[in-house]
Order: structure tokens, then sequence, then C-alpha cells
């Protein structure tokens, strides 16, 4: 009797934890990680690759993938890889972060497609100088040897970012978003707006009150200058299947976003465009 109290006390503490701490996420090392569906890998090629991203997942905190894929029913790299990504369960936390390596053999497209924090984490320059730096190895039919340097590329980036723009990446594990778009909206990195005093609506207004009174004060010393402009002078007159026999239903809704480049030394995160789940994803890739 003493037991089934102890389990029952058990069992209302867990449930009372998760209604105030909310449901998180949890990564799953032993989900399969590599879709070689265009067969273009050796079995042992697989297994090292599902070994490598599942390292890589736990040292950078986003998921790691690799698909390779014949056919995409017509649909865009980019348009089968967002409704992969969110059919197959990939995604590190709360807000689904990771990023995946896909190599379509039937567009001849290869795509880094991003998720959650991973659309902060690598920018369209970022996934553009990725890209580059697989191009031969995708040119000279290597794919095994791309998809490991993808994962590499992706280990040490994270490194890079977490070591130089942690400011940029920390709220999102500390506040628990669910999606990059509200993330971003909550959060501006471009430093320049940041910083910028013309953002003070005060000092707006003292500007205007001080720049009227100038002209004021001119008008009344008695300036007899005559206007050489008029009105003229500014007149011109001249649904795919896989082999795990599982459907998925492919419509992509184009909301696309671009986070702006800050010129004061700061960093921007990715664009972004909302997949059929309507959950926000990044990316971009390189045809071969």
């Amino acid at each position: 009797m003493k037991k089934k109290k102890l389990a029952l006390s058990l069992l209302i503490i867990g449930l009372v934890y998760v209604m105030l701490c909310g449901y998180t996420r949890i990564f799953d090392e032993n989900a399969v990680k590599v879709y070689d569906l265009a067969e273009l890998f050796k079995e042992s090629e697989a297994e090292e690759l599902q070994t490598r991203c599942v390292s890589a997942a736990k040292t950078t905190k986003l998921d790691v993938g690799v698909l390779t894929v014949n056919d995409t029913m017509g649909l865009s790299t980019r348009d089968f890889s967002d409704a992969f990504y969110d059919k197959y369960g990939y995604g590190f936390d709360q807000g689904y972060s990771g990023v995946l390596f896909v190599i379509d053999m039937d567009n001849r497209e290869f795509y880094i497609n991003t998720c959650g924090i991973a659309i902060q984490y690598f920018n369209d320059d970022d996934i553009e100088d990725i890209s580059c730096e697989l191009d031969d190895l995708m040119g000279s039919h290597d794919y095994y040897g791309a998809s490991k340097k993808f994962i590499e590329e992706v280990e040490n980036h994270v490194h890079y970012i977490n070591e130089n723009y942690s400011e940029q990446v920390n709220p999102w594990f500390a506040e628990n978003y669910t999606d990059y778009a509200d993330y971003i909206n909550a959060h501006d990195f471009d430093n320049s707006r940041k910083k910028s005093p013309l953002k003070n609506i005060f000092v707006d207004l003292g500007i205007g009150l001080l720049t009227s009174a100038i002209i004021v004060l001119i008008i009344a010393s008695g300036n007899k200058s005559k206007m050489t402009a008029n009105a003229n002078t500014y007149l011109n007159n001249n649904k795919f299947t896989v082999h795990h026999k599982s459907d998925i239903f492919l419509r992509t809704t184009v909301t696309k976003h671009k986070i702006e480049s800050s010129s004061g030394g700061g960093r921007s995160g990715g664009s972004y465009h909302s997949s059929s789940s309507g959950r926000s994803h990044g990316g971009g890739g390189h045809k071969f």
C-alpha cells in the first residue's frame, strides 16, 4: 500500500513539473540521421555518417542529418527537404533546431537546410561558404566525402559562433523558443539599429525642433537669397513516398524574410521561409 502511495506521489510530482516547466523535446541519438534513398553510400559509409551525425549533434546541440534522394516528385530541393525534415522528426530541441545536408540527384543540387536556432548559426553567407567548400567533392561524385566534410564544417562553425557571437544564440536556449521567426522578432541583433540614437523618439523630436528654430532664425535675419528650384525642377519630361512507405503532404507557403546585415560589426541570421507545416526553415545550396 505504501509503495502504491509512493508511486502515485511521484507521478503527481512529475505531472506538476511538466505543467510548470513545459514540454521539452529530447534529442534521440538512436533515431535515423542518414536517409540514403538514392543509395549513394556503402553500408559501412552510411553507418559511419550516422555515428558522425550523432556525435556532432551532441557537440553542437543541433540535430545533424544527411539525406540523398532520386525523385523529389517535381518539387524543388528546398521544398522537398523542408517537408522531409518536418515529417521525419529532425530537431534537437522544442524548436526543432538542426541542419540537414541534402543530395538531390533529381534536381542535381545539394542543399543545406536549417531549422530553429540553426538559422541564426548559419546565415546566407555561411551557407554559401560551406557550399563552396563542398563543390569539388560533389563535382567529383564523392558524395560520402562531401557528407563527412559537411558534418565537419557544421561542428567547426558552431564552435566559432559560440566563441564569438554567443549573445546571439544563448537566448534561444534560455527562453525556450519554438520557432525562429518568434525568436528573431524578439531579439534585434543588428547593432547599428540597436545603438542608433535616432531610435529614440525624444532625440528625433529635439533634432526636429532645433532644425526648425535655425530655419526660422535664418528667415528672420532677412536672408534675401532666391530659390532657384521649383516644381518643374523635379519633373521628368520624358506527394512523395520513401522506402518507409510514409506519405508526406508537400506544400510550401513562401513567406521569405531577410535579416539585414549590420554595418556596425554585428552579425545577422539567415533568411528564412515557412514550410507547409508552418515551421521556419532557412538554407541554400549549389547545383552539381
